[in-house]
């Protein structure tokens, strides 16, 4: 895993600006991506620079790397698992002078041009300076793993594997789009290509960007999500297991290549579960898993869980666990490393488990993708079957939702699973389930109103979420790819790739392969998630290979204790709120949100999001100190 940077940029009259001493800086940023090295190129007014984790050819797989006339030269922040068989494919043509995934990449950009991203099976954020053709072309995996972050900066295009890199151009503004902000109020994270600074832009999963000559970047996909078809879904459940199992298998064999330690992120959960166990039969010596705990909350607590399978398969197993205290103390800066205002308190345990795992390893592999591709959600199953008693309910603009939706317990509850259930459209109806600010809200909280308009799922990118034609047994289905093409990207992946860079640490998810994303899209809702339970047809496909105690537990969200933490943040940020200050927010709204956030579980939601942003907004536009949690304050008994 590695840190990518670089752009276009134009010539200048005049010393003031100095293009190779700003992508030196740029990398310099990234050097937690990639401590081990740097690299740095420039043709003309193209430049790459190069922070590596070395992984694979630990000696020659310096970057960047070029063919052999070094008229292409590539960059690459991931792994490409099939590199081998392409090298074998592409031996008899050229000649190869490293062992690294990365020189594949030179050598099949030669033979394919553009085409050449649809042969990688991997995980990928590339860069390739094509020379004679004075091209720049990037491009970012199918499954949307690792992350590609451009802007225009002045006359310049920049490119970087993390925003911070970026924001060190003199010409990137710093400024909070606010319609953006909007859609994450909404739903927590804002669904990209936008990000929450305006400008800069995020390439979607299986894109490419082409910069070529003095044009303006087009951008276009060498893969699409898979769309639903239902003459093409499963009809032999016994076989779809089979193929599933046999799939699955190969991804995580795939991704045990490694030069360097590597292991597994082991919860209580099925998903993880399966890939230490194939792992554990793929080994011959003990594999290495990690898992993380709360001092706090036995309830959210699952090494338990976890150590029953560490035993089991006989795993040399490590737990972290950390308290409320830790938890503050580390937030602001987690925070700033995730770049990005994500309302997700996950963050945390995220940041402890990824640490303690790269006190052991350089390499792990986790379960991630998997709830968004098997149905793991409850949701999926109770939006789809609801749907028919649609036309009983009052319209979605009926004034009683939002009353519904801001009562205590089953109230809110009927108000959120009603109001979803009477949109018409798939992407409305998982967006109102989602949402924890209804447009309303979102209306009556923001200072500027019409940034309200873009609180909807028309900021989903979907295949399928708004299609009509589909039949209601595959509406889960539906949900799924929505999920999978915006949630798990933007909120999970996201996450994942920031927290485990941030400790230099290489994370792989074997559900993600791409063979796997469309083996899913072809078998049927109803294998998926049922009366039965959730990922009925992942647990059919292991049955054997774990106990049947782990093969059957209930799926339990992986979660954190972030409720004692809101009373300690909000005596901290929100009397001299940033936020309201500049004029985004209301103060008003903010105030009674503050006074009632201990009343329903969708006030403390929305108190948390406006922390999280409060946070945000003051690192990166208002460049403040996020103030600490823990050393300047008592934390007062049963806060």
């Amino acid at each position: 895993m590695c840190g990518i940077c670089g752009g276009r940029f134009a010539l200048r009259t005049g010393n003031d600006f100095d293009a190779g001493g700003l992508v030196r800086r740029m990398t310099d940023a990234q050097r937690h991506r990639g401590p081990d090295d740097d690299g740095f190129f420039r043709d003309g007014p193209l430049h790459l620079g190069f922070r590596r984790l070395s992984i694979i050819d630990v000696d020659g797989g310096h970057q960047p790397i070029g063919n052999e006339d070094d008229s292409i030269q590539v960059i690459l922040n991931g792994e490409i698992y099939n590199f081998r068989e392409l090298r074998d494919r592409l031996a008899a043509r050229h000649t190869f002078r490293t062992r690294s995934d990365t020189e594949v990449i030179a050598h099949l950009y030669e033979e394919k041009g553009d085409d050449c991203f649809a042969e990688l099976n991997g995980m990928f954020g590339i860069a390739i300076i094509d020379r004679p053709r004075r091209r720049l072309v990037l491009a970012r995996d199918r499954a949307g793993v690792k992350p590609v972050y451009w802007a225009n900066c002045g006359p310049d295009f920049v490119f970087a594997s993390e925003i911070r890199p970026i924001l060190e151009h003199p010409d990137c503004p710093r400024e909070m789009d606010g319609g953006a902000f909007a859609r994450y109020l909404g739903i927590q994270y804002v669904p990209g290509p936008r990000t929450a600074f305006r400008g800069i832009q995020v390439l979607e999963p299986g894109h490419r960007l082409i910069l070529e000559g003095d044009l303006p970047p087009r951008i276009e996909p060498f893969w699409t999500f898979p769309a639903l078809d239902p003459e093409r879904m499963f009809r032999d459940r016994a076989a779809c297991a089979r193929e599933l199992a046999a799939l699955l298998e190969e991804s995580v064999q795939m991704r045990l290549v490694s030069d360097v330690p590597l292991g597994a992120l082991l919860s209580g959960g099925l998903d993880s579960n399966i890939v230490v166990a194939l792992m554990a039969r793929m080994s011959n010596a003990p594999i290495v898993t990690v898992s993380v705990g709360f001092n706090d909350s036995t309830q959210l607590d699952e090494t338990a869980l976890a150590g029953e399978t560490a035993r089991h398969l006989g795993t040399q197993h490590h737990e972290i666990r950390y308290g409320r205290d830790e938890a503050l103390a580390m937030l602001p800066q987690l925070i700033v490393q995730n770049e990005l205002p994500i309302a997700e308190p996950l963050l945390v345990p995220s940041y402890f488990l990824f640490r303690e795992a790269r006190r052991h390893v350089t390499v792990v592999l986790s379960g991630e993708g998997a709830d968004e591709l098997f149905g793991g959600y409850m949701r999926y199953r109770v939006l789809s079957e609801l749907r028919r008693f649609r036309p009983l309910l009052p319209a979605p603009s009926w004034s009683g939702w939002d009353a519904l939706r801001g009562g205590p317990g089953l109230v809110h509850t009927l108000g959120k699973v009603g109001h979803a259930v009477a949109e018409p459209i798939a992407a409305q109806s998982l967006w109102e389930w989602n949402s924890v600010w209804s447009e309303e809200e979102v209306r009556a909280a923001m200072v500027d109103p019409a940034y309200a308009t873009q609180c909807s799922a028309h900021a989903y990118r979907t295949r399928d979420g708004f299609r009509e034609d589909l039949p209601l047994a595959e509406r889960g289905n539906q949900l799924m790819g929505i999920e999978a093409e915006n949630r798990l990207v933007d909120f999970a992946l996201n996450r994942a790739d920031k927290m485990s860079m941030a400790n230099s640490l290489e994370l792989r998810t074997p559900f993600l392969d791409y063979r796997l994303i469309e083996f899913a899209s072809r078998i049927p809702t109803r294998w998926k998630v049922n009366h039965s339970g959730e990922k009925q047809i992942l647990r059919e496909a292991f049955k054997g290979l774990l106990p049947e105690s782990v093969r059957q537990r209930p799926k339990r969200a992986f979660q954190a204790p972030y409720q004692s933490w809101l009373p300690v943040m909000s005596r901290r940020l929100l009397p001299d709120s940033r936020l309201v200050r500049d004029g985004w927010l209301k103060r008003a709204p903010v105030d009674a949100l503050s006074g009632r956030a201990g009343a329903s579980e969708r006030a403390m939601k929305q108190l948390w999001t406006i922390l999280v942003a409060e946070m945000w907004y003051r690192a990166y536009i208002a460049r403040e100190e996020i103030p600490a949690f823990v050393s300047t304050i008592t934390l007062p008994t049963g806060a």
